[in-house]
């Protein structure tokens, strides 16, 4: 062994090119070798690897806090996670322990946090907004699986919202019939359509307005899955209305516009 790279504050030549090489043979078999664990908890590190493998996506230190990252969609680059080593009294309110605990924020539906919070391992989102987020302890009380489902919602809920209209014809298909008492309905998938798109069908003819909305959940053998999230009276939602809103014609699978996806979310609102 050459002892003189042990050195600190040798110098020469030779000296700092040997040392030079030796440091790049043990990168290089930390970086074949191993991976790199940026966070306090093993659940934490385990989430980003499967993370990673899903979305592509990697932790961003963005905060003096080198404890402290968020999880970025790569479209919208919206936040759809944040991890902080944080006091355990403020995520667990009635805990006075100054512990530091790893947490992971994740945006959800308010009424899926609702159902969440009534459930052990889920809390009041820590400096965020409690009606959209929801925070996680990374102590692994809860699974791998049940956190990255989670997530999974927390992505598509930061995702472009892609929403279409599809036309049905009451005189071929009776459609009202057709999902009665139903939460999923199969329908023919259209060119385009991806899961997690939301499908808005308009009931021609007799109906001349939207019968229902719903989500696509799966896609297979030419038909979509889709659960249906709202039902509408007849004339709720008019041809002549959803013409005012830049829809003139739906006589096949389409995009919606802008403003109606602006007016819908405004009515959901109210």
């Amino acid at each position: 062994e050459y002892n003189n790279i042990r050195i600190k504050d040798i110098i020469g030549e030779f000296v700092s090119t040997i040392k030079d090489e030796y440091l790049n043979i043990l990168k290089n078999i930390r970086d074949k070798c191993c991976y790199k664990e940026d966070f306090i908890y093993e659940q934490t590190n385990r989430i980003c690897r499967l993370i990673k493998s899903s979305y592509d996506v990697e932790p961003e230190f963005l905060w003096e806090d080198e404890n402290a990252a968020a999880i970025r969609h790569n479209n919208t680059k919206k936040w759809f996670g944040i991890i902080m080593a944080v006091e355990k009294n403020k995520v667990i309110k009635s805990s006075s322990s100054k512990e530091i605990i790893e947490v992971i924020n994740i945006k959800l539906q308010e009424k899926k946090i609702e159902d969440l919070l009534t459930k052990k391992g889920f809390y009041p989102a820590y400096h965020m907004n409690k009606k959209s987020w929801i925070t996680i302890i990374m102590d692994d009380s809860l699974d791998d699986e049940e956190i990255m489902e989670l997530i999974n919602d927390s992505y598509n809920n930061t995702d472009e919202i892609r929403s279409w209209i599809i036309p049905a014809n009451p005189s071929i298909f009776d459609v009202e019939e057709y999902i009665k008492g139903k939460d999923n309905t199969l329908w023919p998938t259209k060119k385009g359509i991806l899961v997690g798109d939301i499908i808005y069908v308009y009931y021609s003819k007799l109906y001349g307005s939207l019968l229902f909305n719903g989500k696509v959940e799966s896609i297979k053998d030419d038909y979509m899955n889709i659960k249906i999230i709202n039902r509408y009276n007849k004339g709720e939602y008019s041809l002549e209305l959803l013409k005012d809103l830049g829809i003139t014609s739906i006589r096949c699978a389409r995009r919606v516009t802008k403003e109606f996806i602006d007016f819908m979310y405004n009515k959901n609102l109210e």
